[in-house]
């Protein structure tokens, strides 16, 4: 008896996505150098990863000569997904080392903020994937895709950056507070 299994051609490449989550161990050894370096870098990767993503997804707009939908194979979707996800990822990685920064420095409505416009974020990058910009079908003639909707695009895209630059700005806040603070010649505690 033979069972009739039909190959996994979109689950395969789908497998690869937890490797993703080690971004976060290296973007924090890249930013060991320097104080508060880690949540710089993962802040940056973060902002990053959603800026390619919304470039490449505006560029797709702009070229009207596509013979499909310019997402319409798999590897170019795992692409602009996985930049998205990559963004995603490093976002909660910089969100979970800016909220303990943040609570040991006890900064808690910076805490609350980031936590506010994180969850924000998270909302504008699931507002591209449930409700798309453009709509593409097809007609006898081809393949037709209505122009984008600009205003949810730029809604989107401001809601996706919200965490990134907010993690990021208090990254370098925090540091350059840090760097403006005078080094005490002798330890606390210590009396002569």
């Amino acid at each position: 008896m033979t069972i009739f299994r039909e190959p996994m051609l979109f689950w395969e490449p789908m497998l690869l996505f937890p490797l993703l989550a080690l971004l976060i161990p290296v973007g924090i050894l890249i930013g060991q150098h320097w104080q508060r370096g880690p949540l710089v870098s993962l802040s940056a990767g973060a902002a990053l990863g959603v800026v390619i993503y919304l470039a490449l997804t505006w560029s797709s707009f702009t070229v009207d000569y596509y013979p499909v939908y310019p997402y319409s194979t798999v590897e170019t979707l795992m692409l602009v997904a996985g930049l998205l996800v990559v963004g995603a990822i490093l976002l909660l990685g910089a969100l979970a080392l800016a909220f303990t920064d943040a609570l040991r420095e006890r900064r808690r409505v910076w805490a609350i903020v980031q936590c506010a416009l994180v969850y924000v974020s998270f909302v504008g990058m699931l507002g591209f994937m449930l409700e798309p910009v453009r709509f593409c079908g097809e007609l006898p003639s081809g393949t037709y895709c209505s122009p984008p909707d600009v205003g949810r695009f730029a809604l989107f895209a401001a809601l996706s950056l919200a965490g990134p630059i907010a993690t990021l700005a208090y990254a370098l806040l925090a540091q350059g507070r840090a760097a403006a603070m005078p080094a005490s010649e002798q330890p606390e505690g210590l009396t002569i």
